[in-house]
């Protein structure tokens, strides 16, 4: 395991998503869209994340959705829009449920778990951490805990 906190995270990410040859996993409460001002870091990961997907990596994404006008809906409806448009698969809960987790998993051998979520502020302003796990036993139970929500979540 290997603590990675604040900036970090998004060298670790990115390193992950590259390394990928099979699959990508990704749980977060909040994705902003890599249109707009600041947002050099939330674009190189789309890009990683789309020439995974033109590569033929299967990428799946479970994110936050309450429906509303909430600012966390907002950002993450543009951006389960924007990953469609590049064959990207995201969906979320369509009841009460809240999804509050962080979490990156590569091809079922790396995994990123911690407080991260894919926002300006968390990628290079706020006080953050994650861990870099190895251990295959946790990583399956993640992977696991993955796919039992993703069959409960609808697309956006």
């Amino acid at each position: 395991m290997q603590l990675i906190t604040n900036e970090m995270y998004f060298y670790s990410a990115i390193n992950l998503i590259q390394a990928a040859q099979k699959e990508i996993l990704i749980i977060n409460f909040k994705m902003e869209s890599p249109i707009g001002k600041k947002k050099q870091k939330l674009v190189a990961l789309y890009n990683a994340l789309e020439k995974k997907a033109a590569a033929g990596i299967s990428i799946k994404i479970l994110l936050h959705g309450l429906s509303g006008q909430n600012t966390i809906a907002r950002a993450n409806i543009t951006t389960a829009l924007f990953l469609k448009k590049k064959s990207i698969n995201c969906r979320t809960f369509k009841n009460w449920q809240m999804i509050h987790a962080k979490v990156l998993i590569s091809d079922n051998n790396k995994m990123i778990l911690g407080s991260h979520n894919w926002s300006t502020r968390a990628l290079s302003y706020n006080l953050e951490t994650s861990i870099l796990i190895l251990d295959p036993k946790i990583i399956n139970q993640a992977q696991d805990f993955f796919f039992t929500a993703w069959e409960n979540a609808s697309n956006f």
